[in-house]
């Protein structure tokens, strides 16, 4: 039976088994609306995530663990001031007070090998794929403090010195 008649018995409309207002078309819709969206995504993301992005993207995630899992505590570490004194994204008066002088003029630039060295080698397994790519060595990062001075209050300028 391909129509099914309505139970209104003042309704003349008849509905097809899978009409627009079942769950089952509702269904099969949702799942080749998601599958065409994921191919879409897909397709856009393999335009952008060329080896230069994803590598950038790499670098940029380790500075950042650097600077706010490493650099920072060790700076805190070194003026006797206690982590509790800080928080991400506030840190209390005496820390401000060293790092606002490096607000303009950053921290002195560090080659990325350091950075892959640092915090007990770290991030020395990712050197050889990095490597591929950029002088370790000559790819220099320099590090700004933003007001309020948390741990994730910073920006960073990159000099690559890579095969792109």
């Amino acid at each position: 039976m391909a129509y099914k008649k309505n139970k209104n018995p003042n309704s003349t409309v008849r509905h097809r088994r899978f009409g627009s207002d079942t769950p089952a078309r509702k269904i099969i819709i949702s799942v080749i609306g998601i599958a065409m969206l994921t191919v879409i995504l897909f397709t856009i993301y393999g335009f952008i995530a060329t080896p230069e992005f994803l590598l950038k993207k790499k670098i940029e995630s380790i500075v950042s663990d650097y600077y706010e899992n490493y650099f920072y505590n060790a700076i805190l570490d070194n003026n006797s001031i206690s982590l509790k004194d800080a928080s991400a994204y506030s840190a209390s008066p005496a820390i401000a007070k060293i790092l606002e002088k490096y607000v303009d003029s950053g921290f002195p630039e560090t080659s990325l090998r350091t950075v892959l060295l640092s915090n007990n080698f770290k991030h020395a397994d990712k050197m050889s794929s990095i490597e591929k790519y950029c002088n370790l060595d000559q790819t220099m990062i320099k590090i700004y403090p933003e007001p309020s001075f948390g741990s994730k209050n910073f920006h960073v300028n990159y000099t690559y010195s890579c095969k792109f």
